[in-house]
């Protein structure tokens, strides 16, 4: 919306040859800015084991009012992947209040088949176009959780299936 605004309020009579007046008090226009969200992570491509987890974040604003945001998985590479309805929701309806801290959500893939997605994100402030936006990097969820390293516990080890033993 521009500088300019122009409203036209309108006095009607239901009765032919009957003059009506009406007074309008208290009359306001409000701008109303369409919500905005940028995808910030994953930045770049990652790879996960089933089970792993995932932080997806945004900058976004929404100066009127607060708006909603949705992200979503899909196994599209494109530009715009919501542009088809093969995607799955990962959360719906998150605040976009507050910024901060608070513009991230943490993907648990315990639930995903195997393959390579685009996370994307939808906000929509209920008024303006929903807006989107792609992450720039894409999620490899693989089948297997990642083996044990030298650096992991006792009880990260027990956790993966596999015996330890001192050896000396």
């Amino acid at each position: 919306m521009g500088d300019d605004a122009y409203v036209g309020l309108a006095v009607t009579s239901h009765s032919d040859g009957t003059l009506a007046t009406a007074v309008f008090d208290n009359v306001t226009v409000r701008r109303h800015d369409p919500p905005s969200l940028q995808l910030t992570a994953p930045a770049t491509d990652v790879s996960v084991a089933l089970g792993q987890n995932v932080t997806i974040a945004w900058t976004d604003a929404d100066s009127d009012d607060n708006a909603a945001i949705w992200l979503a998985l899909d196994p599209d590479g494109g530009d715009e992947p919501w542009e088809d309805s093969d995607h799955s929701w990962i959360t719906q309806a998150l605040t976009e209040d507050p910024d901060g801290a608070g513009d991230q959500f943490t993907w648990n893939v315990v639930a995903v088949p195997a393959g390579t997605y685009t996370v994307w994100g939808r906000i929509d402030d209920g008024v303006n176009p929903p807006i989107y936006s792609r992450a720039a990097g894409r999620v490899t969820v693989t089948n297997a959780p990642n083996p044990p390293t030298a650096n992991d516990d006792a009880a990260t080890i027990a956790n993966a299936g596999i015996q330890a033993e001192m050896v000396s």
